[in-house]
């Protein structure tokens, strides 16, 4: 039976134990999906195929496993593993509620309800997260009742000029002590220098020794951009980890993690394949693109960074 999604409004039947988590996440608020705002609204009646294409994004392909498989570490290493979570924006649910966590309390909200619906099918998981239709500019919560909040696939630049409205209103959900989760997308990208003018089996050969002398020749060769085929249309708005980071530490956000996803191999999907070939391989790619990833180096050309924040006790 799949999870059923729910509008911002208007009655329907619903479980005792759904009914539990409303209580304590308290009342919704009044919907705002119909207020103005250009950037948002192609999210509001995306078809069918768009979000199938959503979830493919991250499936099919070495590439995609790659950059699907570092979003899931952090978050596994990050999440706290109880109390009530919030995924924003989840889209058709692909970081929705994660199998290999904790029993949590999940709640989705986003404002396509195709993407819903895919995410209705897609996550059968035990927690059985709630599904919600709602705008994140005013989400239907009460303040500081999330243990877990997360903003994944770059909802923030999405928002355009609202960013900065997004993220006050999402950071005020998470209570004291809590975690918050943000990616963004700095720059188009960049990749290795040395490990991209290498021949895909002797880039095989160096991830599965033991790695001596690697990272420095990848530091000596430097790293080149990636050309994006078009930049980000109207309505999108860039982040960097370093105004990010400022911005949650004024709000009494203290970083746990930041990592640029996949700045080796991440534009090269035949290196990709060929390390994918041996779990060994894989395993070690995995750990030297986390590695590399954490360099503050890296984040001011990343095509997406992701930062973990923690909200101190003595917090607003």
């Amino acid at each position: 039976m799949a999870t059923t999604v729910r509008p911002g409004s208007g009655p329907r039947r619903e479980t005792a134990a759904r009914a539990s988590i409303r209580r304590k996440i308290g009342p919704p608020a009044p919907s705002a999906v119909n207020r103005p705002a250009p950037p948002r609204a192609r999210f509001l009646e995306l078809d069918r195929y768009r979000a199938e294409r959503e979830w493919l994004r991250y499936e099919g392909t070495a590439q995609r496993d790659l950059f699907r498989e570092l979003r899931m570490r952090l978050l596994d290493r990050n999440h706290p593993g109880d109390g009530r979570s919030l995924d924003l924006g989840c889209g058709p649910g692909r970081f929705l509620a994660p199998p290999n966590l904790a029993p949590s309390s999940w709640v989705g909200i986003d404002l396509s309800r195709e993407m819903l619906r895919r995410a209705a099918g897609e996550v059968r998981k035990p927690s059985r997260p709630d599904l919600i239709r709602a705008d994140g500019l005013e989400p239907p919560f009460r303040p500081g009742v999330f243990s877990w909040v997360q903003l994944l696939g770059n909802v923030l630049g999405f928002s355009g000029e609202f960013g900065p409205e997004l993220l006050d209103a999402t950071l005020a959900l998470v209570r004291p002590g809590g975690r918050f989760l943000v990616e963004i997308a700095p720059g188009p990208g960049e990749a290795s220098r040395y490990l991209l003018r290498l021949p895909p089996t002797v880039v095989r050969r160096l991830l599965d020794g033991k790695g001596h002398g690697l990272l420095s020749a990848i530091e000596r060769e430097g790293f080149r951009p990636v050309r994006s085929e078009a930049e980000p249309g109207v309505g999108f708005r860039r982040w960097s980890a370093a105004e990010i980071l400022r911005y949650l530490r004024d709000r009494n956000f203290d970083p746990l993690e930041v990592m640029a996803i996949a700045p080796l191999l991440g534009s090269d999907p035949e290196r990709i394949e060929a390390a994918a070939a041996s779990p060994t391989t894989w395993r070690s790619l995995l750990q030297w693109e986390e590695a590399v990833g954490r360099n503050p180096d890296r984040w001011w050309a990343a095509a997406a960074v992701i930062l973990v924040a923690q909200r101190t006790a003595s917090g607003p």
